[in-house]
């Protein structure tokens, strides 16, 4: 199941085994879960329906979509974990408990704070970011994502407002200051070194966040949305879409040249100087020099060819 053509292959297979037997069935060229959703919600117009997954991507996607026209809809989880019961949602139930704005700036909420396109934000859960999504500050933020008329400058800035809301800043402060804000803090009142994870991102990382971010909320929004990744936060490296982490350097260089290790092994280890602190190994370095262990950048083949 490692090979992609074989799993496609498979999967092409049972389709045609239940299409055989008069079962209908839909086969996602893109993303499965906008596509069950969309037919769960197809399906609700007529009858009931019960939509069985694991997905979390799924069930933000059935609040958001599920609308008044529907009979009951219901999502279950595909297994019962050890010495947990099954998760059972009435998806009408859930959408008039957390309200219609919620519901509607769910997608948003949901990749903002991590989704399968998306990354984790360090230390924000989702229950914490949903309590704050009651604030109409961020809720303003959030309606840009969902518009599908938004430019690039107006996603860049509500997303770094977002962020900074997330991470308990004011607004109009800017991840920049409340980074410096939040470090000086710690390191004043603490005993211990300061976690870089644990401090908000830096605002030329957060901007490329918040266009991936926008990517998926319009790509949840509709399959007939036709957008280029790479105009979003990702590039093409060796055939596969990365997500750009940033443009500047990760620290000042008069910082980075501080900092280096000088590690035997693999820089594996919170024993590596560099991983402990956060940052990638460099050319500063004694032994690895950033080139060949595993707390350093993979190298293209393509970054040493002559220009």
């Amino acid at each position: 199941m490692s090979n992609s053509h074989n799993k496609q292959a498979l999967i092409n297979m049972l389709c045609d085994k239940l299409k055989d037997n008069d079962i209908r069935c839909k086969n996602a060229t893109d993303d499965a879960d906008l596509l069950i959703a969309l037919t769960a919600v197809d399906c609700a117009l007529s009858s009931e329906v019960v939509v069985i997954g694991k997905d979390t991507d799924l069930l933000v996607l059935l609040i958001h979509h599920v609308n008044q026209q529907c009979k009951r809809v219901i999502f279950k989880s595909d297994k019962m974990a050890i010495n947990k019961k099954m998760k059972i949602w009435n998806i009408q139930q859930t959408k008039e408990f957390l309200g219609e704005d919620v519901c509607n700036l769910l997608p948003f909420l949901h990749s903002l704070t991590g989704c399968d396109s998306t990354s984790r934000l360090f230390g924000i859960g989702k229950g914490l970011a949903l309590k704050k999504l009651n604030q109409e500050y961020l809720k303003m933020q959030g309606k840009v994502f969902m518009n599908n008329n938004s430019i690039k400058a107006d996603i860049i800035k509500a997303g770094e407002e977002a962020l900074t809301c997330l991470y308990g800043g004011l607004p109009l402060e800017g991840l920049n200051i409340l980074r410096w804000r939040k470090f000086t803090s710690r390191v004043i009142t603490g005993n211990t070194s300061v976690q870089v994870k644990s401090l908000p991102p830096t605002s030329d990382s957060g901007q490329f966040h918040s266009l991936r971010v926008y990517h998926q909320c319009q790509k949840w929004m509709s399959e007939e949305v036709d957008m280029d990744p790479t105009d979003y936060g990702w590039e093409i490296k060796r055939g596969k879409l990365c997500p750009i982490l940033m443009e500047l350097p990760p620290a000042p260089d008069k910082l980075l040249n501080i900092i280096r290790c000088n590690c035997k092994q693999n820089c594996d280890t919170k024993r590596c100087v560099c991983r402990k602190n956060g940052l990638q190994c460099s050319v500063g370095c004694g032994e690895c020099r950033g080139l060949n262990c595993s707390n350093s950048v993979p190298i293209a083949e393509s970054d040493f060819t002559d220009e």
